[in-house]
């Protein structure tokens, strides 16, 4: 196979679509179709170091390692948890989680 250099041309629009491109992100809880016995879910997960994350709109921690963390207060009811990943240059990463919070055992007895 024969390879030859990109052009500057090709090169700016390789790197313009490359840009387009999210960062990764791995979102390990909660499951999806979780359900949840208490009044908040743990959201955690990876992704790039430098990348900012959002779950639920709200700021996570994110680590030098890119490993976040961030506790969304939930009452009786099915939710969608949002997680954005926005990298440096403003590109987006989105999962979302359906959840549900159980009734609480015993409440109104």
């Amino acid at each position: 196979i024969a390879q030859r250099a990109l052009s500057e041309e090709e090169s700016e629009a390789w790197l313009e679509q490359a840009s387009i491109i999210g960062p990764f992100l791995s979102v390990d809880a909660p499951e999806d179709g979780a359900t949840v016995e208490h009044g908040s879910c743990v959201v955690s997960g990876r992704t790039e170091p430098g990348v900012k994350v959002l779950v639920n709109e709200s700021p996570a921690a994110v680590s030098e390692e890119g490993e976040f963390s961030s506790t969304v207060e939930l009452s009786e009811g099915q939710y969608l948890v949002w997680v954005v990943a926005r990298g440096p240059e403003g590109a987006e990463t989105t999962v979302v989680r359906e959840v549900a919070q159980a009734a609480a055992a015993g409440v109104g007895r």
